[in-house]
């Protein structure tokens, strides 16, 4: 933990405001934020880290914060950090991205709460929301946009191959085996969000390299296994 005037500040009120609250496992909800603000490198980042639940879980509002004299470069990354529900996710971290403060401290705060180890209990909603907090960490290391509007062609063997594009979020795909009794070709179509599951999954770069190793020949078992749906067209 950094410690100077500022962030002795905040550790105030961080336990000031989460001090009645537990996490979904009973332990004190505090011990999130402190953990969080540990992986801070500047006493901005740290002191954002140390509140950047208050306005969204407790009473504090941001004017609050700004009465207490906390700067202009904490106020507005909290205020960044703070999620409006009528704003979609991915956009809300679209936008936490550009905001080098608030993007550290949103990347700490979805690794930890990614870490399920920390629950006593592992449900579907809780495996739901490490694969959508997989796809925002991406999107706030620059990678989401790796899926977006490309196209990849590669082959596991000489006999089968797979190409792909990528557009507006939705990806299509064409398998093609050929030799002995495996001759077919199979379009996939997935929508935007089973595009979104399947690269919270597995990223381009791996999704491409199973298919190079076989991966082409087991494409039905490898989506359903995760949980990825498509209206498939065999030929």
């Amino acid at each position: 933990m950094i410690y100077t005037e500022l962030t002795k500040k905040a550790l105030k009120l961080s336990f000031e405001a989460h001090r009645e609250q537990t996490d979904k496992s009973g332990m004190p909800y505090v011990y999130h934020p402190f953990h969080v603000a540990e992986q801070m490198d500047t006493e901005v980042k740290t002191a954002v880290a140390l509140l950047h639940d208050v306005v969204e879980d407790t009473d504090y509002s941001l004017d609050d914060i700004r009465s207490l004299g906390f700067p202009d470069e904490v106020t507005e990354a909290l205020e960044l950090l703070t999620h409006d529900d009528s704003v979609p996710y991915m956009e809300y971290v679209g936008s936490v991205s550009k905001n080098p403060v608030a993007r550290a401290v949103k990347l700490a705060d979805l690794r930890h709460n990614s870490d399920l180890s920390r629950f006593d209990d592992v449900d579907a909603g809780a495996v739901a929301r490490v694969r959508k907090y997989a796809m925002a960490i991406r999107i706030l290391d620059g990678e989401g946009q790796k899926t977006e509007n490309i196209r990849f062609c590669c082959y596991s063997d000489r006999y089968s191959s797979l190409s792909g594009r990528i557009a507006d979020g939705c990806l299509s795909m064409t398998s093609e085996i050929y030799g002995g009794d495996f001759d077919s070709e199979k379009h996939y179509l997935f929508s935007a969000e089973e595009t979104e599951k399947l690269f919270s999954a597995v990223t381009l770069k791996e999704f491409i390299e199973l298919c190079r190793t076989g991966r082409v020949l087991g494409m039905e078992a490898f989506l359903e296994g995760n949980g990825i749906t498509s209206s498939g067209i065999t030929v």
